[in-house]
């Protein structure tokens, strides 16, 4: 409920945010999911596609992932983090760089 509303001057975007913090500090990933998906849903609306808030959030999303052994939707979300932040001027190369390792990190199964 707090979600939609506001709480002491605090947007619904950090609402998500502490939320989702707070879901991943417990290890509830799918609590944590659907707090940055909500924010997600937000930053979309609010047309944020060439924001690095919406960067961080696909990084997030990329993490939880990665935590969860979904390695496919981890990758997922990382190339889209980077797809977004190519887009952003100036682009920060180390960020981008940073990301990629965190793909390389990933493991995929072997077949």
């Amino acid at each position: 409920k707090l979600i939609h509303g506001t709480a002491e001057n605090q947007s619904s975007e950090d609402i998500c945010v502490i939320l989702g913090n707070i879901s991943l500090e417990q290890q509830n990933f799918n609590r944590a999911l659907l707090c940055f998906q909500t924010l997600l849903n937000i930053q979309l609306t609010r047309n944020l596609s060439r924001d690095a808030s919406l960067v961080n959030t696909y990084v997030i999303f990329g993490n939880i992932h990665a935590q969860t052994i979904h390695i496919y939707e981890s990758s997922q979300n990382y190339r889209q983090a980077i797809s977004i932040y190519q887009t952003i001027h100036p682009v920060d190369r180390l960020l981008i760089s940073a990301i990629q390792r965190k793909i390389n990190h990933l493991n995929f199964p072997r077949f």
